[in-house]
């Protein structure tokens, strides 16, 4: 006979025992949680709950010892004045860097487009202190920075990395072949005094514009360089957001790492590529995916109007 086919059995259950259950369901419930029949809590002895809390004290002092050890040898492995690794070159950036595109589009007419610009580039500057008045010429705060006036400046930023000694080019045979020609003879055009110790810089534009360098188109080679890090102090003056601190790793002389450069003839609606290099016989070039990289940085420019 299959299981279709046989007889359905009726069992009733009474009041009486669905109580009882309920009660039995409702002590082993609590038992779970105190059974003083069996003297545990949550299923543990106080002695049980006594060699689980030791093990956990145990381990995690263990754990703490070791992550101090290892932070005590990572320590006394580490220079006191140079960082154990660094760089083969010095960083090169420039400023108002709004986005990672690296993209200077605006309406010189729109003065929210020309504040958010503006504003950019005087909280960079501000870190390095006072800045002499019209050490960067017509680039300053007051002409806000060449940008209402559809003539905006860039900032080109040289890094210090302790450990480098720049070899500087000191005659214009030295440049290499890709060194463009205005460079050339500005070269030339120096006494060998003036061309000692600097590494130079040179803008190129595609559309070609006008390219002003202030205070000068070189870096003094001498301000790059460093062999320790060394801690600065602003010894006088008003104490403001910027000195707090950047104060420690910011000298009154270190705003001579920037150059300004002033863009003019610039035509509405073109976009201009522009690429800003670094000139010196240790200094690699080198463009990465984000327009940025050894020795080189590649910006666009567009003035939107109309």
């Amino acid at each position: 006979m299959s299981n279709f086919e046989e007889p359905f059995r009726l069992r009733k259950r009474f009041r009486h025992e669905e109580e009882r259950e309920f009660v039995r369901q409702q002590q082993s419930w609590h038992k779970n949680i105190l059974d003083l029949e069996y003297g545990t809590y949550l299923g543990r002895t106080p002695k049980r709950w006594l060699y689980l809390l030791l093990f956990y004290v145990v381990f995690y002092c263990g754990l703490a010892i070791l992550s101090a050890l290892c932070y005590v040898a990572f320590r006394l492995t580490l220079p006191h004045h140079r960082p154990k690794w660094s760089m083969q070159q010095p960083g090169f950036s420039f400023e108002p860097q709004i986005n990672s595109e690296m993209n200077i589009f605006y309406n010189p007419q729109n003065e929210d487009e020309v504040a958010v610009f503006v504003e950019h580039i005087e909280k960079s500057l501000r870190k390095y202190g006072d800045i002499p008045e019209n050490y960067f010429g017509n680039c300053t705060s007051g002409e806000e920075y060449g940008y209402a006036q559809a003539r905006p400046c860039v900032f080109l930023k040289i890094n210090r990395i302790i450990g480098f000694q720049c070899e500087t080019i000191e005659k214009p045979e030295e440049l290499p072949q890709e060194a463009p020609p205005d460079l050339y003879r500005f070269l030339q055009e120096m006494s060998e005094e003036e061309r000692h110790g600097r590494i130079w810089v040179s803008c190129q534009s595609n559309p070609p514009l006008l390219l002003v360098y202030l205070p000068q188109r070189f870096y003094n080679a001498s301000i790059v360089n460093i062999s320790r890090m060394v801690e600065h102090k602003f010894s006088s003056g008003p104490v403001d957001y910027s000195k707090q601190n950047y104060g420690r790793f910011y000298n009154s002389t270190d705003f001579q790492r920037i150059i300004a450069v002033q863009i003019s003839n610039v035509i509405s609606n073109v976009k201009y590529s522009i690429l800003c290099s670094l000139w010196a016989k240790n200094i690699e070039h080198e463009i990465h995916v984000k327009q940025s990289g050894h020795g080189r940085i590649s910006f666009n420019l567009r003035l939107n109007e109309g």
